[in-house]
């Protein structure tokens, strides 16, 4: 890898880890117990509930992103319809692999 990339992995490994520390042990004395005793199918649903809330929180932040965008560069915001979106979604997802 490059210098920059090897800088820039370095950085990203050491955000997760002080944010992954932070956040697990904020959860632990929050919840109390072992994250370890949950069993399976909770930590799906609790992983399905995080992922919808990582979601929204994406879009949200697209949408401002393409507001902004839309607002200072007129010319590369000629996509954008209104409220910030994309004029057209590039594709929906087919079903899922089991």
């Amino acid at each position: 890898m490059t210098p920059p990339n090897e800088e820039h992995l370095t950085w990203l490994l050491n955000q997760m880890d002080t944010m992954l520390n932070a956040k697990y042990r904020a959860g632990d004395k929050e919840h109390g117990g072992s994250l370890l005793d949950i069993p399976v199918n909770q930590l799906l649903e609790e992983a399905i509930y995080e992922n919808l809330d990582q979601l929204t929180y994406l879009l949200t932040a697209q949408k401002k992103l393409n507001e902004l965008i839309k607002k200072y560069d007129p010319n590369r915001g000629s996509n954008l319809g209104a409220g910030g979106f994309p004029k057209q979604v590039v594709a929906e997802p087919g079903p899922a692999a089991l």
